[in-house]
């Protein structure tokens, strides 16, 4: 769906790596890579998505639709991922693997990550990492990421800045402005 910075997937362990682009489909057996400072928001299925932090290497080994059961299995082979699973009718049989064990969710927002110092770690998704809401107004180039009570106005279409406007007060007074106040 979207990405920044290096991010490169392949479809087998013996093909070459490709620079990803938005709208890319990739079949199950896929790996991804992300570079520093890089990212990437997957679509998996039509019931989860999948975000892969910077310096990771993710792998979707399992992607199935069959009857009214959705499976589909990450493997995180190093880095972070963070997964949201969202209850669309169907069974959800997700899974998600690392070096050192795995686990089932069954609708939910949690991150995975795994790394040989720490092994692996289970956290609370960052759900604006993972653009909760990712929207654009017409005729401009920003993309506006909205979470939780985040509101975007045509005024103020950045989130962050009407908090910043709302939370700063209002301007400060002029020296001259402040004596007459006094007097």
């Amino acid at each position: 769906m979207e990405w920044t910075g290096k991010v490169q997937w392949r479809s087998s362990t013996t093909s070459a790596w490709k620079r990803a682009a938005k709208d890319d489909i990739l079949e199950p057996g896929a790996m991804i890579r992300t570079g520093l400072r890089s990212w990437m928001m997957l679509r998996v299925g039509i019931n989860s998505h999948v975000f892969v932090d910077g310096s990771s290497r993710v792998v979707l080994p399992e992607i199935a639709h069959a009857g009214d059961t959705l499976r589909t299995t990450v493997q995180v082979e190093r880095g972070r991922a963070d997964i949201n699973v969202g209850h669309v009718g169907l069974t959800n049989d997700f899974s998600v693997l690392t070096p050192s064990g795995a686990l089932a969710v069954r609708g939910t927002g949690l991150a995975v990550a795994h790394d040989a110092l720490k092994g692996t770690r289970i956290f609370g998704a960052r759900t604006n990492a993972m653009n909760a809401i990712a929207m654009r107004y017409y005729g401009k180039k920003a993309t506006n990421l909205l979470s939780g009570e985040a509101m975007s106005t045509q005024r103020t279409p950045d989130p962050a800045a009407a908090e910043a406007l709302e939370a700063s007060g209002p301007p400060p007074l002029m020296a001259t402005e402040a004596q007459d106040r006094e007097d």
